[in-house]
C-alpha cells in the first residue's frame, strides 16, 4: 500500500482531495496536509497539481512512478494434494504476515467450506451468506465483498469461498475492491488453479514430500515461483525453494472460543515469514509480469 500526503495549503482543498482519490484509489492510503513529508512515500504539492488533470489519471500516475498499474494484485495459491498437510495454518499465517508487515489491504479465500477453516480465524464472522454471494458474481450484480467476510483480527478478510464460489471471479472483485495481495488456502482444491506465487505444501509424514528436491530444481515451474513447504520438519531450514516449517507446539494454542490460536512471535510464523520474504524478492524483480 503507497502511502501519499496531498499537501495544498488549504485544508479544505486538501480533504476534498484526499475524500475523492480514496475512492477512486481505495488500496492506497491518503493523508491530508501531512506535517512530515518522510512519512509519506509520495507527495502532491499544490505546484505539482494541474488543474485539467482528472483525479483518476493522476491516480494512474502515481502509480506508474512506483512501478505499479491500477487495480495490480498479488496472488498467491497454498495447495496440497491431501488434506491434513498445514494448508490452512500456512496461508492464514502468510496472509497475516503480508498484511502486516506492508499494510497491504490482504485477501484470504479459503477453498474447504468445512468448519475446519474456522480454527484458526480469530475476528468477526460476515453479516451474510457466501451462497449469496456466489449467486450474485453469477448474475453479474455489484456486489460489495466485505459483507461477506470474517475480518481476522490480524488484518487480513477471510472469505470462506468453498468450491460453489467461482474462484477467478472472486478474485477479480477482490481486485476491483482495491486490494493488493490474495492468498488462496485451495488444499487438495487448488491443483487447477493458479497464482502469480504457488506454494505446495506436504506433511513430513507425507511420502510426496520427498519429490520435492527434485520438483525445486525445475526453475520453469511456475517462472521460479513455485516453492515447496515440508511442514512438521524436526527443524527449520530453507533451501532454494524448499523450506522446512518446524513442529512448534508452542505456536499453536486453544482460545477461549474453543478454536486453534497461531502465535505470530514463534518459529512456526518465523519459517512461513522467511518463505513469504523469497516470494516477495521474486516478484519485484519480475514485477512488470506480474501487475497486470
Amino acid at each position: 500500500m503507497i502511502i501519499i500526503g496531498v499537501k495544498t495549503g488549504d485544508d479544505k482543498l486538501s480533504a476534498a482531495l484526499v475524500r475523492r482519490m480514496a475512492e477512486l484509489a481505495p488500496g492506497h492510503n491518503f493523508i491530508s496536509e501531512p506535517e512530515k513529508e518522510c512519512s509519506v512515500d509520495f507527495m502532491i504539492s499544490e505546484e505539482g497539481l494541474e488543474p485539467l488533470l482528472p483525479v483518476s489519471a493522476l491516480i494512474d500516475r502515481i502509480d506508474g512512478l512506483h512501478g505499479r498499474s491500477g487495480g495490480s494484485l498479488r496472488t498467491y495459491l497454498i495447495r496440497s494434494d491431501i488434506g491434513g498437510g498445514g494448508c490452512t495454518a500456512i496461508a492464514l499465517t502468510a496472509a497475516r504476515i503480508i498484511a502486516g508487515r506492508s499494510g497491504a489491504k490482504t485477501a484470504l479465500i479459503s477453498l474447504d467450506d468445512t468448519t475446519g477453516n474456522f480454527i484458526y480465524a480469530e475476528g468477526m464472522n460476515g453479516s451474510r451468506n457466501i451462497k449469496e454471494l456466489g449467486y450474485l458474481m453469477h448474475c453479474g450484480r455489484t456486489v460489495n465483498p466485505e459483507k461477506y467476510m470474517i475480518r481476522d483480527r490480524f488484518g487480513v478478510d477471510i472469505f470462506v469461498a468453498g468450491k460453489e464460489i467461482d474462484h477467478s471471479k472472486l478474485t477479480e472483485l477482490l481486485r476491483e475492491a482495491g486490494y493488493d495481495a490474495v492468498i488462496t488456502d485451495g488444499g487438495k482444491n487448488g491443483r487447477k488453479l493458479q497464482g502469480q506465487v504457488v506454494v505446495n505444501v506436504a506433511s513430513c509424514q507425507d511420502a510426496r514430500c520427498t519429490g520435492f528436491e527434485e520438483l525445486a530444481k525445475e526453475e520453469e515451474l511456475n517462472g521460479g515461483r513455485e516453492f515447496f513447504v515440508i511442514n512438521r520438519a524436526s527443524y527449520r531450514s530453507s533451501e532454494g525453494r524448499i523450506f522446512k516449517v518446524p513442529e512448534d507446539r508452542s505456536s499453536f494454542r486453544k482460545n477461549k472460543a474453543g478454536g486453534c490460536e497461531i502465535a505470530m512471535d514463534r518459529a512456526f510464523a518465523a519459517a512461513v515469514g522467511e518463505l513469504i520474504s523469497e516470494a516477495e524478492r521474486e516478484l519485484d524483480d519480475g514485477h512488470s509480469d506480474f501487475y497486470k
